[in-house]
């Protein structure tokens, strides 16, 4: 036989024998805990029922528990700035209704702050694109599109209204193309 095979049959044995040892322990301690409380020690409960009823009481408990935390939260929150007592603590649904509404009211003003700048800074990301596109129309009339195509180049990703605002200028004052360029570039 194999090593492997054998450690196998080892770990079943042991885990057989550890499965026996364990429910004959619980058996024992639950003979002594009947015979403790006086209760009839005949036959035990089984280990399933006995954990069942202590899962439900340790569930029961973590409830009371939980409530009685929740309603003092509750009733700290609602006394008022003189420390007077609230006439009766409001339900746990009403202020859970109250939280949803705040958070629903908050994420509201929030999306409505955030589409405001988003449209805002859309508005003024068009409004350059526009103005470049004229400044590149008007050097296109006025020196040529070799120019323009120049001057597009140049002012790729300029987002400064006074400098474009300046070019607009130099398209005015300059009397070449070769001049527009070079003032444009050195600006």
């Amino acid at each position: 036989m194999s090593l492997e095979h054998r450690m196998d049959e080892w770990e079943q044995e042991w885990f057989r024998q550890g499965r026996e040892a364990g429910r004959a322990e619980v058996r024992a301690l639950l003979l002594r805990q009947l015979g403790a409380n006086g209760a009839d020690a005949e036959e035990p409960m089984s280990l399933e029922h006995r954990m069942d009823e202590w899962e439900q009481e340790w569930f029961r408990q973590g409830r009371e528990e939980g409530r009685a935390e929740v309603l003092q939260a509750l009733q700290a929150r609602q006394l008022g700035a003189d420390g007077a007592d609230a006439e009766e603590p409001m339900t746990l649904e009403h202020r859970m209704d109250e939280w949803e509404q705040e958070w629903f009211r908050q994420g509201h003003e929030e999306g409505i702050r955030q589409g405001v700048r988003q449209g805002h800074e859309e508005g003024v990301r068009r409004g350059r694109d526009e103005e470049r596109a004229l400044l590149l129309r008007l050097t296109a009339r006025r020196f040529g599109a070799d120019t323009a195509e120049a001057l597009g180049r140049l002012l790729e990703g300029v987002d400064d209204a006074d400098r474009l605002a300046e070019v607009g200028e130099m398209i005015v004052d300059c009397r070449t193309g070769g001049e527009l360029l070079d003032r444009a570039g050195r600006a």
